[in-house]
């Protein structure tokens, strides 16, 4: 997803072609989760992840998205 601005995430999942999560993929953790935040608060989508190689799984309490490893994130989809 990118707006005219520049801003971007790697990918919007939808349910019921409604906005449902937004992934933005990160070879480590980086606690920068503005772009995150940005698109969930335009788009009213409920779940945000950062998803990692090798980062640990957390929830960011300021920000509400989880960063989460990718094996742990792809396995949840199955």
């Amino acid at each position: 997803v990118r707006d005219r601005q520049g801003h971007e995430v790697d990918f919007l999942v939808t349910r019921d072609r409604k906005p449902w999560m937004l992934v933005e993929c990160k070879r480590g953790a980086d606690r920068n989760f503005g772009r995150l935040r940005y698109f969930a608060e335009r788009l009213a989508v409920p779940a945000c992840f950062q998803v990692t190689l090798d980062a640990a799984d957390f929830i960011d309490r300021d920000s509400g998205v989880r960063v989460i490893p990718a094996g742990r994130f792809l396995a949840a989809l199955a």
